[in-house]
């Protein structure tokens, strides 16, 4: 069996602004959606009853939590973080100025 070494590794992998972007995205969501896990947990609160509170499953409390949260519309975000007890803010930032839309 033949063992690549870690610098010819390096060497073969292509790395694009544009793929940064995605994993830094997809990390960002992950993050995200442990975030709303734990504070799911520091309520008592499981999935399966998360998903009776917002009419949905229990698979798409799952989703959330583990960051699919690009294929989530903001209703859902909504819902979730309601049956949690809390409510969504929603801001804009530009350069310089900031609105807050929801």
């Amino acid at each position: 069996m033949e063992v690549d070494q870690w610098s010819d590794v390096r060497k073969r992998r292509v790395t694009t602004p544009q793929r940064v972007a995605a994993a830094t995205s997809s990390l960002s969501d992950e993050i995200a959606g442990y975030q709303l896990s734990v504070l799911r947990k520091s309520r008592g609160l499981t999935q399966r009853q998360v998903a009776e509170i917002m009419g949905v499953s229990q698979r798409r409390v799952s989703a959330v939590e583990r960051g699919d949260l690009d294929h989530s519309e903001i209703s859902t975000i909504r819902s979730y973080i309601g049956a949690l007890g809390g409510h969504v803010r929603i801001v804009a930032d530009f350069k310089g100025e900031s609105a807050q839309i929801a």
